[in-house]
């Protein structure tokens, strides 16, 4: 109910961890339009990942149920609608993290998206005047070995949590101040949630990240 609010987004997956719940980053072949149950964790919606959009989401989920999980980006770009996805959509759902489960580096999927949406183009052109598609007519992953990705390495952590943060409101990779932890815990008596509860003129002591 809340997707469209990151403060309260934030604020609700901060509880979940405090509770032992994973929450699970987007994934295109796994996540649902809305925020979904799998297994015991909670997978986060496509529809919340800043950038994509209610069409572009249920674009994603449609196509999925019509063939199946994606190989690639190849892959999602031939069988979902053009229309509902765009080069920004797209690179929102590679910076929170949505094609890591086609085994590819953020970085390379980043670098073929306009190869990508360029060949679709060309595939769903095919379609409409009856040839056959980029994939052996639109049925999933056959052919798509021989589109290859570059041999780049992946960002830098720092680039790979900003973004991260910027398109789906939290970190889910890592957090930049992961190996901190304990000393936070040990000498911050207050935190930026609890700050309303403080009475007036208190003294507190916070650790966090200048933005």
């Amino acid at each position: 109910c809340e997707c469209g609010d990151r403060d309260k987004l934030s604020e609700y997956i901060d509880e979940c961890r405090r509770m032992g719940i994973k929450v699970l980053p987007p994934d295109v072949s796994r996540s649902e339009h809305d925020f979904a149950v799998e297994g015991a964790a909670i997978r986060f919606g496509l529809g919340a990942v800043k950038g994509v959009g209610e069409a572009g989401a249920r674009a994603i989920v449609a196509a999925r149920e019509r063939g199946g999980p994606f190989a690639s980006v190849f892959d999602l770009c031939e069988r979902a609608d053009p229309k509902a996805l765009n080069r920004a959509s797209l690179e929102a759902l590679v910076k929170g993290g949505a094609f890591d489960g086609t085994g590819a580096r953020r970085a390379q999927v980043m670098e073929v998206l306009d190869r990508a949406l360029a060949l679709a183009s060309e595939a769903h052109a095919d379609r409409s005047v009856g040839q056959m598609g980029l994939f052996g007519g639109g049925g999933g992953a056959a052919g798509i070995e021989e589109f290859s990705y570059p041999a780049v390495p992946e960002w830098p952590m720092q680039d790979l949590l900003a973004a991260e943060k910027d398109v789906l409101g939290y970190y889910v990779t890592s957090h930049p101040l992961a190996k901190h932890e304990a000393v936070l815990r040990r000498y911050s008596g207050a935190d930026s949630r609890s700050l309303k509860d403080a009475v007036e003129k208190a003294e507190v002591r916070l650790g966090g990240l200048v933005t």
